[in-house]
């Protein structure tokens, strides 16, 4: 299984750290990798998300049209960037504290396990460290390695309890209240209980 959650959080983590490119994101249609997800949960909501993932490749015939492609990006602006207010906040900090302020002492502690692991955000000081899409990507890279470190699987598991296990589903729930495309939809319903999976709870 751990090569299937390496595959996964690499898959979301990447769909969620960019802004919806053509090339990237027509691949992926083509390719129907959301037909079939490289993982498995024994979870109603991610057998939910799995179905959502599914329908909309399926929907596209394979090809990612100029409207299709027009909508991704517009949902992606409406919820992680905004014109005035950003509607779902990525960033771990926002959760956690009353002010709704980032770069907050989460932001640290993700940094630091990052720094631990040779792990860098190519946005290092203008993108808060805990992306959520950069905290999935980083559970990737720890699974990578692995074989190198057997220390590596366990501060994968202790890093998914002590960041996006507590915060994933808040996130969530936020994308499920304002996404126009199932391809959202369908990424936060299957993120949460792959993270509690992943982690043992």
């Amino acid at each position: 299984m751990r090569e299937e959650y390496r595959i996964f959080f690499n898959l979301v983590g990447t769909v969620l750290c960019q802004f919806p490119s053509r090339e990237l994101f027509g691949t992926l249609v083509e390719e129907g990798v959301f037909e079939e997800l490289p993982l498995t949960v024994d979870d109603e909501g991610f057998r939910q998300g799995a179905a959502l993932l599914a329908d909309w490749n399926r929907s596209l015939g394979g090809r990612l049209d100029e409207d299709s492609y027009h909508k991704l990006v517009a949902d992606n602006t409406f919820l992680f960037a905004g014109l005035q207010e950003m509607s779902v906040p990525p960033w771990e900090s926002f959760y956690f504290n009353k002010e709704r302020m980032i770069f907050q002492k989460e932001t640290m502690e993700v940094r630091n396990w990052y720094r631990k692991h040779g792990f860098q955000s190519s946005k290092l000081n203008h993108e808060p460290d805990d992306h959520i899409g950069l905290e999935l990507l980083f559970i990737a890279r720890l699974l990578e390695t692995c074989d190198e470190d057997p220390a590596a699987l366990d501060d994968a598991r202790a890093f998914a309890v002590g960041h996006p296990v507590k915060w994933a589903h808040l996130w969530a729930a936020r994308v499920l209240e304002h996404a126009q495309t199932d391809l959202y939809r369908g990424l936060a319903r299957v993120i949460p209980p792959s993270l509690r999976a992943f982690a043992g709870e």
